[in-house]
């Protein structure tokens, strides 16, 4: 599964309306910037309410539990790849 999340986007770069299928979850790409996904669209075959589904963001250092929001809402999620969980 990580080959088709994480993967060298200068020899295989991420496309507007490319679907990532996996159990439970259906990912799209709705926006890319170079080859990168800048927006994307999760959709789950369960609410995400449901205890199947563990909340996890990186906060400062470590994993930190995190809340879905509702129904159309939306959340920016930083990446720094320097406090990420492969950085440094």
């Amino acid at each position: 599964m990580a080959d088709r999340l994480f993967r060298d986007v200068e020899t295989r770069p991420f496309t507007v309306g490319e679907r990532l299928e996996l159990t439970g979850l259906v990912v799209e790409i709705l926006g890319v910037e170079e080859g990168r996904p800048a927006e994307v669209a999760f959709r789950f075959d369960e609410p995400l309410e449901s205890p199947r589904w563990r909340w996890l963001t990186w906060r400062g250092g470590s994993y930190r539990p995190f809340e879905p929001l509702p129904v159309g809402g939306s959340v920016w999620l930083p990446l720094s790849r320097e406090d990420g969980p492969s950085g440094p």
